[in-house]
C-alpha cells in the first residue's frame, strides 16, 4: 500500500533531480571558463580567510568537485530533504487522517512491524532515486562535456548522501507518528 501511494511522488523526485543535473553537467565548460576569470577572487578569498567562498570558487576548477556540488548539494540534499519530509510525514499521520489506521492495527502484525515495512519503503523511495541519478551522471559527464568521473567515488557519494536524507526520513516518521495531522507533523518536521 506504501508503495502505492510513493510512486509517483517517487517517479516526479526522481525527474526533477534528473532535470536539474542535466542543464548543470552542460553548462560545465562555460561556468569552467567563468571559474578561471575568478582566480583574482580566489587569491582575495584567501587574504581574506574565507573558507566557504574560496571552497565555493574552487569546485568550479576541477570537474568531479563541480559535479559533486551540483548531483548531491542541490539534488541530493536539497531535493533528497524535501522528499524525505513529503512523504515521512504521511506515514502514519495520513492513516489516521484517512481513518485506516485501526484497519492496520487490526491484523495480526505487530505495529512495529507495520512502521517497519513502511518506513522501508519510503527509505527505498528516496535513496534510489539518488543513486539513479548520480550513477547517470558518469555516462552523461562523458558524452556531454567529455569529462570522466569515477563510478566508485560516485557510488560513496551517493551513499553518503543517502544516509543524510534517511535521517531526515527518521525525523519525519517520527513526527508522523507522534502527531495526529499529517500538516502538524510536516510543521514540526519542517
Amino acid at each position: 500500500k506504501t508503495a502505492r501511494e510513493l510512486w509517483l511522488m517517487t517517479l516526479a523526485y526522481l525527474l526533477i533531480m534528473q532535470a536539474i543535473l542535466l542543464p548543470a553537467i552542460a553548462l560545465w565548460p562555460d561556468l569552467n571558463i567563468i571559474g578561471q576569470q575568478l582566480k583574482p577572487i580566489v587569491l582575495m578569498a584567501k587574504i581574506l580567510k574565507s573558507v566557504l567562498f574560496r571552497e565555493l570558487i574552487g569546485a568550479l576548477d576541477q570537474y568531479p568537485d563541480y559535479y559533486a556540488l551540483q548531483a548531491f548539494f542541490k539534488g541530493g540534499n536539497f531535493c533528497g530533504a524535501a522528499a524525505a519530509v513529503l512523504m515521512g510525514t504521511g506515514l502514519v499521520a495520513r492513516e489516521r487522517e484517512s481513518q485506516t489506521i485501526e484497519f492496520l492495527l487490526s491484523r495480526p502484525v505487530t505495529p512495529s512491524r507495520i512502521l517497519f515495512a513502511k518506513f522501508s519503503v519510503a527509505a527505498i523511495a528516496v535513496t534510489a532515486p539518488i543513486y539513479l541519478v548520480a550513477w547517470s551522471g558518469v555516462p552523461l559527464s562523458h558524452w556531454i562535456v567529455d569529462k570522466p568521473l569515477s563510478f566508485s567515488a560516485t557510488t560513496v557519494a551517493a551513499t553518503h548522501c543517502s544516509i543524510f536524507v534517511i535521517s531526515i526520513l527518521s525525523l519525519t516518521t517520527l513526527c508522523s507518528v507522534v502527531f495526529r495531522l499529517q500538516a502538524h507533523a510536516a510543521a514540526a518536521a519542517g
